[in-house]
């Protein structure tokens, strides 16, 4: 690697099928976090409401990245496929009508990085309804 190259700190993982219309926030989540520079790997499952023309308006130019669309799978294979690909340290789960607090992965980082043998963070999340009100607050 090159002097003052950047290294992928986080590669985000999204398998995905007709996630519109919640999938621009969550894009716009990813856009605005924190730590960059970060990657985004989308696996498409045959979307048919506009996510893939979505997905195309931000990655790459917004948000590097890879759209995978001509590999419908289940979810589960699919979140594998993924994993595999992802050549961070890292990799975070986000799904299209996920919201992520701008500091999300600064914070998941500075816990794992302080947390060695820590395999897995989760986070607190908010539910909210289609107009972005609160519903109920649990732990992950």
């Amino acid at each position: 690697m090159a002097h003052g190259e950047k290294t992928t700190a986080v590669t985000w993982l999204l398998t995905v099928r007709n996630g519109m219309p919640y999938l621009p926030l969550t894009l716009a989540s990813v856009e605005a976090q924190t730590v960059q520079p970060h990657l985004m790997l989308v696996s498409d499952g045959g979307s048919t409401d506009g996510t893939v023309e979505e997905l195309r308006r931000w990655i790459p130019d917004r948000i590097p990245g890879k759209v995978i669309t001509d590999q419908p799978m289940p979810i589960g294979p699919s979140r594998t496929a993924l994993v595999e690909m992802a050549r961070s340290e890292y990799c975070a789960w986000t799904d299209a009508d996920d919201l992520s607090h701008p500091q999300r992965i600064e914070k998941q980082l500075a816990y794992m990085r302080a947390h060695p043998k820590t395999i897995l963070v989760g986070s607190q999340i908010q539910v909210i309804d289609a107009e972005g009100r609160p519903i109920r607050s649990e732990e992950h």
